[in-house]
């Protein structure tokens, strides 16, 4: 028990279970969006944290510490191991991430006759303001599966909250960016060159079929909604920086002609040239466990489903200065894309989320923008999953 009350400064209070929100430390200036189910069980209230998990045997803790303390990220993981009594089961490797002193490494220690097995992760926050240091770690027999577990809370780290739009770092150090690749999309009767990392598919492809996984434990929970929530969250964090060039190239090629069309309403135009382009898609359902297409290969040409293609649009549109949602339905088993324009109420199909309204897509009927299947009308059937 000393050995981790001496990695954290422990008094109970605040416990409870943590869901369905960001979970934004001010003093330090970090986000979290840990996965459905973890409560905090101890904390100081401002420094350190432990959280366990409802229903897996995962323990995380986050804890800050000044620079006077600790002066790199190794550093603070070498120093958390001795206090710990923690072996190292891997090289404690530097991470390129958010351009800051990123570590990283896989340890095991033993706790009052237990065994566990985990990572660490450490991050100089930004304008020297102290490190950070991230445990999560399962019982040393289930570590194994719950391996996709602890990397997306890994994942579930981001530096502020304007950062939050970033691939995580346990993503950005499995697949660390290499070189750019172009490919040509053809929109309204354009050929776009359009740019992105060479790996940025693979990478895209490993969060959606990770999260899927976590997204499956979750079906006989009362906290299927959030967990779906949050698996859209982060597949469209990890897609956002991954399309910002192409985004850019799109637009540049786009906005002129969607301004010659509809000066007044150009944005509206430019989502509706943006949907029926993803009208045309071929629709295929993935070979994959998720059945979800990655954002970089749809946009290369491969094929895709309503949901993927409504995360395409919300991601490419968001970088074009539109505020975007998508929604999802358990009931209709499809996917809309939402964009709050001129027209988003009225007789078009929108729904409101927070007073904003959202001028409803459908990505996969040659439909207008505005239109969907009067079967699926009913907005209460319908979930916002970007809402963050």
């Amino acid at each position: 028990m000393k050995r981790i009350h001496s990695l954290i400064i422990i008094f109970f209070a605040l416990v409870g279970p943590i869901h369905a929100e960001l979970l934004y430390n001010s003093t330090w200036n970090y986000t979290l969006d840990l996965p459905e189910g973890f409560e905090l069980v101890a904390t100081d209230g401002v420094d350190s944290f432990q959280y366990t998990h409802s229903f897996m045997p995962i323990t995380t803790i986050i804890k800050s510490y000044s620079f006077d303390k600790y002066a790199s990220s190794k550093e603070t993981i070498q120093a958390s191991f001795t206090q710990i009594n923690a072996t190292a089961l891997s090289e404690i490797d530097s991470v390129d991430w958010q351009n800051q002193d990123c570590s990283i490494a896989m340890f095991s220690m033993q706790f009052e006759g237990v065994s566990y097995e985990g990572w660490a992760f450490s991050c100089s926050l930004p304008s020297k303001k102290g490190m950070v240091l991230l445990l999560t770690y399962a019982t040393a027999e289930k570590a194994d599966n719950c391996q996709q577990f602890l990397l997306s809370v890994l994942d579930s780290f981001y530096l502020g909250t304007e950062n939050i739009k970033n691939p995580g770092a346990i993503t950005s150090y499995a697949f660390p960016s290499t070189e750019d690749i172009s490919y040509i999309v053809h929109i309204a009767d354009k050929d776009i060159p359009v740019t992105m990392d060479k790996e940025a598919a693979m990478a895209n492809e490993f969060v959606i079929e990770r999260e899927y996984a976590i997204l499956t434990l979750y079906s006989n929970s009362e906290l299927w909604r959030e967990a779906w929530q949050r698996y859209y969250r982060m597949i469209y964090r990890d897609s956002y920086l991954r399309l910002q060039q192409a985004s850019f190239e799109i637009y540049s090629q786009l906005y002129p002609l969607a301004k010659e069309i509809d000066p007044e309403h150009t944005n509206r135009e430019l989502a509706q040239i943006l949907l029926t382009w993803t009208q045309g898609f071929s629709y295929e359902r993935e070979k994959t466990n998720s059945d979800f297409a990655n954002l970089p290969s749809i946009i290369s040409g491969d094929g895709s489903d309503c949901d993927s293609r409504s995360m395409l649009l919300s991601v490419l549109l968001a970088h074009m200065n539109c505020q975007t949602m998508m929604f999802v339905s358990a009931e209709f088993s499809h996917a809309l894309f939402g964009i709050a324009t001129e027209g988003s109420k009225g007789k078009n199909a929108h729904i409101v989320v927070d007073g904003t309204s959202y001028l409803l897509g459908e990505t996969t009927g040659h439909v207008d923008l505005g239109l969907i299947a009067v079967e699926m009308s009913d907005i209460t059937k319908w979930i916002s999953v970007l809402d963050f």
